[in-house]
């Protein structure tokens, strides 16, 4: 049956409100992804920092804390993907929406990195903001005293100095702490660096041929004299053979050499761009959204045999909130922002 000639301009007019009603119900994907954003960066910043820092792993009750191991109220960490992990999330989420929330919280994450900066330059693993801590450290200001051992294993001083500069910038070379900071760092380096930073990279390069293992890897530690392979046995005594040592760790990795002497050719040439971030498609940032829950949490659940930084010992099942989950979602969610702009 054909509906009267006089009826189409209301059929008309229905379906058109019935479109546009669809149309505003859901706001254009790029505004859910700042809106997404936002509501998991108000709660990150409100509930798992402490003094500005961040740790890798909070319960859900956010009553336990974990870093390389468990963690007070009062302890950071800065191996990546704590603090300086986490203020990297935060700057690119200023630069993709301009949003000054997420400088400030940048800003937090950058005093607490100055306050816990070791006399000797560097930084350690944790930073504790209780004088009388058990991981207190000898800090440049003074309101602690402890071990004064700076590390760059695992990325620990390295990310942090990272993170400072790249703050330096956005917070357009105002702060005095960050200056202070990397300023300390420069006159370690003259001390016992050279300035022309490329120049050693060619005989780092001839070590790294003359140490990879037969299989083309590389061993995560050496023997300063021998240029021996070292490792640990399951009950972590020392030892040259990889026969036995802990699974949780990683003791070889890839050498990655012709990929170091293609980027150190493209620095001398004056060729050497920046990396640019692999924009995440629409399906994969719906699903960063649909897994955000309605407190503005990325949760995550243990899993048999779950690798984790730090190796805690959750059961299969436990829920928790992970800075590396936080991080790669925010910072995905930035890239799609930035590329989405109009």
């Amino acid at each position: 049956m054909k509906a009267p000639l006089s009826l189409i301009p209301s059929l008309v007019t229905s379906l058109g409100v019935l479109l546009g009603s669809a149309s505003a119900a859901e706001p254009p994907l790029r505004e859910q992804a700042i809106a997404g954003m936002k509501r998991a960066a108000e709660f990150y910043r409100a509930k798992a920092s402490a003094h500005g820092g961040y740790v890798y792993y909070t319960s859900l009750d956010l009553r336990q804390r974990w870093g390389e191991g468990a963690a007070t109220a009062d302890q950071i960490f800065i191996q990546p993907p704590g603090t300086p992990a986490v203020g990297m999330a935060f700057l690119k989420a200023h630069t993709a929406t301009g949003d000054k929330f997420y400088l400030d919280a940048a800003r937090a994450a950058v005093e607490a990195l100055v306050f816990g900066q070791l006399q000797s330059g560097g930084w350690a693993q944790v930073i504790d903001f209780d004088p009388r801590g058990a991981k207190a450290g000898q800090y440049r200001n003074g309101k602690a005293r402890g071990r004064n051992h700076s590390t760059f294993d695992d990325g620990i001083s390295q990310s942090a100095l990272r993170f400072l500069m790249h703050a330096d910038q956005a917070l357009g070379f105002k702060h005095a702490g960050i200056h202070e900071a990397i300023e300390t760092l420069l006159q370690v380096h003259r001390v016992t660096g050279d300035a022309k930073y490329l120049e050693p990279i060619p005989r780092a390069l001839a070590w790294l041929k003359r140490s990879r293992l037969p299989d083309g890897r590389l061993a995560r530690y050496y023997e300063l004299r021998n240029n021996k392979p070292l490792y640990m046995t399951s009950d972590y005594q020392l030892t040259n053979s990889d026969a036995d040592v802990p699974q949780h760790y990683g003791w070889k990795t890839e050498a990655q050499i012709e990929k170091l002497e293609k980027a150190v050719a493209a620095a001398k040439d004056g060729k050497a761009k920046a990396p640019q971030p692999k924009v995440p498609t629409e399906a994969a940032v719906r699903q960063i959204l649909r897994d955000l829950d309605a407190q503005g949490r990325w949760v995550s659940t243990a899993t048999e045999g779950m690798k984790l930084v730090g190796q805690p010992k959750f059961a299969p099942g436990f829920q928790f909130l992970a800075s590396e989950v936080f991080n790669k979602n925010l910072e995905m969610l930035a890239d799609f922002v930035a590329a989405a702009k109009p």
